[in-house]
């Protein structure tokens, strides 16, 4: 049994080249205080609502299960790039969902551009960005992305 802490499972936790592009009116621009967390216990979160914040989760070889990473507290968020490093003798990437917090409003058209998996160990890149038009632009705390990991 192995017990997997935030700091250990994603090294760097979040080696945030977190590129998030707001939009208040035209002109596109990065937030630069903003919060982002690991949420290894990712239950009672969905889309824009958040649970109590869990930085260890207990795994056995072979068991696959959900991680979050959450954001806070952003403003007017229109597209985004998140770069995560984890340890690949730990975990291994095999599913993501990006779409979450932007689409809890039930108006945003997300488009998921991250890699589809993993192809350099223990690095991966996420980003998605909001399509419609006009665009709706976020703001808030919730899931920015849910990381789906097998224990190895």
């Amino acid at each position: 049994m192995t017990t997997l802490t935030a700091p250990r499972l994603f090294l760097l936790a979040l080696a945030v080249t977190a590129a998030l592009l707001t939009m208040p009116s035209i002109t596109a621009h990065a937030q630069s205080d903003l919060a982002l967390a690991i949420d290894v216990g990712p239950q009672g979160n969905a889309g824009a609502t958040l649970g109590p914040l869990e930085d260890c989760v207990t795994a056995e070889v072979g068991d696959v299960f959900q991680i979050d990473v959450v954001i806070l507290d952003v403003t007017d968020l229109l597209a985004w790039e998140l770069s995560v490093e984890f340890d690949p003798e730990v975990v291994d990437v095999v599913d993501h969902d990006v779409k979450q917090f932007q689409e809890a409003d039930g108006v945003s058209a997300v488009i998921d551009v991250s890699q589809q998996l993993p192809d350099e160990p223990g690095f991966y890149t996420l980003s998605a960005f909001e399509s419609s038009d006009p665009p709706a632009v976020d703001s808030g705390s919730g899931v920015l992305a849910r990381l789906t990991v097998e224990a190895v």
